[in-house]
């Protein structure tokens, strides 16, 4: 509840201040009036508060002794060694307080889908931000990993022509030495039978290609 209260700093909706300050207001009455029922009738009782009914009254059966509960309390419940009970005075402070976060839950949300109103109008903005962030990203990705691992520029041609080609994914996950491979292909041999045991690298020769 509390968070819902202070979604937007004080001074950015100057009705929503009031709309808060009103509520606060009313929750600093209920205490003090709770405060002059101990003073008044010299029993301990408790604030307690609960999302469907609000704030009530309790105390214990120990705290009680023999004591009477004064006829201003009302609606007494006993659960177990706990007695809640609420009176007349609370339950109007109630009212106005739940009438104060109507409008203030009201009022935020009206505050929001402003905010989205006018964010909307820029979002094509934050989009092309977004799309040269990531461009930044990865040319900053690629010249790093060009730099610590020796790559060069290709230049793209008709004819595939690879010498110490390595396969990029294979250095970054493992550290063992990885042994570099020549690749050719033109349109006059455009097709290359690859042969081996289990395990003696072609699947990978083969990756290695296609991520080049």
């Amino acid at each position: 509840q509390t968070k819902k209260l202070n979604i937007f700093q004080a001074g950015f909706n100057g009705l929503l201040d009031v709309a808060r300050q009103t509520y606060k207001e009313t929750v600093n009455d209920l205490n003090e009036i709770i405060d002059q029922y101990r003073e008044q009738y010299q029993i301990p009782i408790k604030t307690q508060f609960s999302s469907t009914t609000g704030f009530y009254l309790s105390i214990t059966t120990e705290q009680l002794e023999d004591k009477q509960l004064p006829l201003v309390y009302i609606n007494v419940k006993k659960r177990r060694k706990t007695l809640t009970f609420t009176t007349l005075e609370v339950m109007k402070k109630n009212t106005k307080i739940n009438d104060s976060l109507t409008e203030v839950y009201l009022m935020s949300d009206k505050t929001i889908e402003d905010l989205i109103s006018e964010i909307r109008g820029g979002i094509g903005v934050l989009y092309k931000v977004s799309e040269s962030i990531a461009m930044l990203d990865m040319l900053t990705s690629f010249a790093h990993q060009c730099t610590v691992s020796n790559y060069v520029r290709p230049e793209f041609t008709d004819t595939l022509a690879i010498k110490n080609g390595r396969n990029p994914m294979r250095e970054s996950l493992y550290t063992d030495t990885f042994v570099p491979n020549d690749t050719y292909a033109s349109s006059t041999t455009n097709f290359q039978l690859i042969t081996g045991p289990n395990m003696s690298g072609k699947s990978t020769y083969l990756r290695q290609i296609a991520l080049m």
